[in-house]
């Protein structure tokens, strides 16, 4: 592969179109410096509210951004892998908003059962982060990932009240059925590419049949165990 191929490709990678999901990771990663850098439990609780007051920054500077801005036509980035629009910004901001309403609702119960306030700020905007890219991709190696990136998030959150033998037993099922999920779910992008690719290698023949349709075809498939 030439230099040349390797610069288009590079020159594809449009990052400031993601501008709001890597403003979310830098968000949860300053978040989660507070929390873990200050001594006094007043600074800790400040880790909380500058989570929800990041959030909803970002926020409001998203809907600007679209609605006033740019964001209105259907556009690709990535080597198509991505894909941007309204309705992809749509669902970034119902996800931004669903962060911060987590984030709100959460803040005063993890006040009074003394939980780590940053680390599950953190967790949340990661994982928010993640379900918007999820929105966008177009290409099964981004689907996989994005969806990884939640559910690592989301099997800590479900287990994150440590006295309650409940969450614990939650978290336990969740992470055991998630792992099988996704490994199925991996399994069965393996097999289309495996297939698309080349068919051959999974038994797969493509014969032409005649017939007056110049377009027909018959696919048969057989698989030697």
């Amino acid at each position: 592969m030439s230099m040349e191929t390797y610069l288009n490709f590079s020159q594809d990678n449009l990052w400031g179109e993601l501008w709001p999901e890597l403003s979310l990771c830098l968000g949860a990663l300053l978040v989660l410096g507070v929390d873990l850098f200050s001594n006094s439990s007043n600074a800790k609780k400040r880790a909380g509210s500058l989570a929800i007051f990041f959030q909803f920054i970002l926020l409001a500077a998203h809907l600007f951004d679209y609605l006033l801005l740019r964001h209105t036509f259907d556009r690709e980035s990535f080597s198509g892998m991505l894909k941007h629009g309204i309705h992809q910004d749509v669902m970034r901001s119902f996800f931004l908003l669903s962060s911060l309403l987590v984030s709100l609702l959460g803040h005063r119960y993890l006040e009074t059962r003394k939980l780590r306030v940053g680390e599950f700020h953190h967790l949340t905007m990661i994982a928010t982060a993640g379900l918007m890219l999820l929105c966008q991709t177009q290409h099964f190696l981004v689907f996989f990932v994005a969806l990884e990136t939640v559910a690592l998030c989301f099997y800590p959150l479900v287990a994150f009240d440590r006295e309650s033998s409940k969450s614990l037993e939650a978290g336990i099922k969740y992470l055991i059925f998630g792992a099988l999920s996704s490994a199925l779910l991996l399994f069965g992008i393996v097999l289309l590419y495996g297939v698309g690719s080349n068919p051959e290698a999974w038994g797969a023949t493509l014969s032409v049949v005649p017939s007056s349709d110049a377009f027909s075809f018959e696919f048969s498939v057989s698989v030697a165990f």
